[in-house]
């Protein structure tokens, strides 16, 4: 018995998160709940109690009941402390071309959280990174640099307050399409719940602060 594909799960201290990617819901998990996931994540046999509480998550859609564990995501690298600010970005001009482009991306990415499950989104964000492997340009500093420029002046058009995952989203798109390999983590606060979106790249943030971002602890990693 294995977490289901579309399942994440964060533990933060004494509590439980769980992500369910195909309905696009969190869930804070009780504590009975908590402790069957956490014999299975850990491939201990259930007892007859659990065993119960196991056959109502299997009916669920929550565990299933096969002998290999689904494929992981990518692991979250590990943050470089950097004093709590972003990574430091090169100066130069920005490109009006890669404004606009990062301005439509945000938009695209707005819609896609509102007509497509998690699920479906990270899968082809995941197909994404994967076909743009080996493709990057010449000077990846150089590209990173120009279109993270460009993503922070379209601040000024679109407001980052509260919309983490759509300018999230848009970045990596943006650098993935340009052969940069980052990191898209999402993590998760337990109390108050709350749920934030960032893009790493080589272990350094590049949309938001290492301050912030240490609030959270990571639940799904691209």
């Amino acid at each position: 018995m294995y977490l289901a594909d579309h399942i994440r799960i964060a533990e933060i201290g004494p509590q439980m998160v769980l992500l369910d990617l195909r309905r696009s819901r969190y869930h804070a998990v009780p504590p009975p709940v908590r402790d069957v996931l956490r014999q299975v994540m850990s491939g201990q046999a259930l007892g007859p109690g659990p065993s119960r509480i196991g056959a109502l998550l299997v009916d669920h859609g929550l565990l299933d009941q096969r002998e290999t564990p689904a494929g992981c995501d990518r692991p979250v690298p590990p943050l470089l402390d950097d004093d709590g600010t972003v990574v430091a970005i090169a100066e130069g001009r920005c490109s009006k071309q890669w404004v606009a482009r990062l301005l439509v991306l945000q938009i695209a990415s707005a819609w896609a959280l509102r007509v497509q499950s998690l699920e479906t989104l990270v899968a082809r964000l995941a197909c994404m990174r994967a076909n743009s492997a080996g493709h990057g340009a010449g000077d990846a500093e150089a590209a990173r640099d120009a279109i993270v420029r460009a993503f922070r002046a379209t601040h000024r058009v679109i407001p980052p307050r509260n919309r983490c995952f759509m300018k999230s989203i848009a970045l990596f798109k943006a650098l993935t399409a340009a052969g940069i390999g980052v990191d898209l983590v999402v993590g998760v606060r337990a109390a108050p719940f709350f749920a934030h979106c960032w893009v790493q790249h080589q272990g350094h943030l590049l949309d938001d602060t290492v301050e912030r971002v240490r609030l959270f602890t990571p639940i799904l990693s691209v």
